[in-house]
């Protein structure tokens, strides 16, 4: 990627070609949550005043693949993207099961304190937020 196109420029770019408003910090700094496993994940809290939203990505991606939306929703929602284990800037794990995935997601949920969240996810994300809400703790 060109110099004069690095992720805050690029995101930029974007929510001004799509009418969204930006400032000049983006994306917001990343963040770490420990599980009870001791699996550092990590998450970018777009912030927001709203109902919590958590992205959840598809595989090989990362939190990033929701930067442009969550600028969209921020000033409606809190929005945190995370990087699912074994991607981004999580930590590499030793399984990689649904059951270890929605353990993560419920350790996100904790660490923020959320009663109530909506789930977003696409694909690996998806299956994950399914399997969460299907869940015994949902």
């Amino acid at each position: 990627m060109p110099d004069d196109l690095d992720t805050p420029t690029l995101l930029r770019r974007l929510a001004t070609a799509h009418g969204i408003p930006c400032d000049a910090a983006l994306p917001p700094a990343p963040q770490c949550i420990r599980t009870a496993e001791g699996l550092s994940i990590n998450c970018i809290e777009w912030a927001g005043t709203g109902d919590p939203i958590l992205f959840l990505h598809g595989g090989s991606l990362t939190c990033h693949s929701w930067d442009l939306v969550c600028l969209a929703l921020r000033d409606s929602h809190r929005c945190v993207a995370v990087d699912l284990r074994g991607h981004g800037d999580s930590a590499w794990a030793d399984s990689y099961t649904v059951d270890a995935y929605v353990r993560d997601v419920a350790a996100v949920i904790a660490d923020f304190g959320w009663a109530r969240v909506h789930l977003v996810g696409m694909s690996l994300g998806g299956i994950v937020a399914a399997h969460y809400a299907a869940s015994a703790g949902a």
